[in-house]
């Protein structure tokens, strides 16, 4: 299973997507510029954790130079309308890699909304109980795991996302009930 912080980080590198996108809306110099160096950036990205959908990338990175005008419209072409249907090429490109990434990460992200609903709830109770304040998190999983209602939800919680990724959630969870 995917780190939390891995789709966060593949989260916040498609928050840079939305100004690359409106550049290329825009009169821009040389958009496939703009545009394949995002898509390097995300094919670097998807390469150095070792992701299925990065040679799906990389392809789409090599379509982007490999776009030609439809030459079948003889009385639509022109300047300003050839640099708009490959601007709309360029977005649709980036749509699509973010597509690949959502697909992806799809079965993931429900099974950590799951588990950080469960772990808020876990979280609640520890902290009725007077666990939670004061204590580190390695601490706190010590006391949960001798309490006989929070050891099972804990348990469950390790077995839907891996043990770093409820640390991770547990943490968050604590954060939020405790202020």
């Amino acid at each position: 299973m995917l780190s939390v912080e891995i789709i966060e980080e593949f989260e916040q590198y498609f928050a840079k997507m939305v100004p690359v996108a409106e550049a290329i809306g825009r009169e821009c110099y040389l958009p496939e510029e703009k545009a394949a160096e995002y898509l390097a950036g995300l094919v670097s990205l998807s390469e150095r954790y070792h992701l299925p959908f990065a040679p799906d990338l990389a392809i789409l990175k090599a379509q982007m130079y490999q776009y030609t005008p439809d030459l079948g419209e003889k009385e639509k072409t022109g300047g300003k309308y050839d640099r708009k249907k490959k601007k709309q090429y360029l977005l649709n490109l980036l749509q699509q890699a973010k597509a690949y990434a959502d697909d992806y990460f799809a079965g993931t992200r429900r099974l950590l909304e799951e588990s950080s609903i469960l772990l808020r709830k876990v979280a609640a109770v520890a902290s009725a109980k007077g666990l939670a304040p004061g204590a580190g998190i390695e601490q706190l999983i010590e006391k949960m795991k001798q309490d006989e209602e929070l050891f099972p939800a804990l348990t469950s919680a390790i077995g839907t996302v891996g043990y770093s990724n409820m640390k991770c959630l547990l943490l968050r969870a604590v954060a939020e009930v405790t202020e």
